[in-house]
């Protein structure tokens, strides 16, 4: 993987201490939330989403929230 080896590169020059990236593939988008941490599926349960990615709306419907 080029593009990984690419981005691993950055942390290798600038970090004095050994800092692997420990995924092999890059999504698009984040959630937030004003009322309460996201941190397990279960936390977005019967929560309202809005978004731009089909694999965050895909993951959260999965876990039971409103996209």
């Amino acid at each position: 993987m080029p593009f990984a080896s690419a981005i691993q590169a950055v942390p290798d020059r600038k970090s004095r201490v050994p800092c692997p990236i420990l995924t092999g593939q890059l999504a698009e988008g984040g959630i937030a939330n004003r009322v309460h941490q996201i941190t397990t599926p279960e936390s977005v349960k019967d929560l309202k989403f809005c978004d731009a990615d089909r694999t965050i709306d895909a993951m959260l419907k999965h876990a039971g929230a409103s996209v």
